[in-house]
């Protein structure tokens, strides 16, 4: 009717392009930290692995550090990134926190193989530790400040 268009298209409008903004411009980035960065300047620089029970992928311990992206990055403690593996699925991103420090050439995750992501991911070290095919190829996004990060502070 003409009472919606008049009074509630505006006010949908007002309220919601800030937030919609917002969120596409997070997208757009993330795509372009994916194009930029995947296999290209990240890349995994080392990995250090615990198999799980009977030498097996799943309850694995993964020390995974990737190189820093060259811009668009920067973290502190209490941050988190996500972690994409492309060979996997080319746009299911995992988060895990950030276990270095903000002056460490690499970026250190710890990584808990319990469901398919994770171990995929750890059968593919695995296999590249016996030396029966490669690291995978790995894509970051964030980093994000946790919510709980700033709590202490208020």
């Amino acid at each position: 009717s003409a009472g919606w268009v008049g009074v509630g298209f505006p006010l949908v409008v007002v309220v919601c392009t800030l937030p919609v903004a917002l969120y596409l411009m997070d997208r757009i980035g993330r795509l372009l930290r994916y194009y930029l960065f995947t296999g290209t300047s990240v890349r995994i620089v080392d990995v250090v692995i615990r198999p799980g029970a009977g030498h097996n992928a799943p309850g694995s311990l993964i020390n995974l550090k990737l190189s820093k992206p060259p811009y668009l990055w920067c973290f502190r403690g209490g941050m988190y990134g996500f972690l994409c593996m492309p060979e996997y699925s080319k746009f299911q991103f995992h988060p895990f926190t950030i276990c270095s420090g903000k002056d460490d050439d690499t970026v250190d995750f710890i990584i808990n193989s319990c469901g398919d992501w994770t171990c995929a991911l750890a059968e593919k070290c695995l296999a590249a530790h016996k030396g029966e095919g490669e690291l995978p190829l790995m894509a970051l996004d964030g980093p994000y400040l946790a919510p709980t990060a700033t709590a202490l502070n208020h």
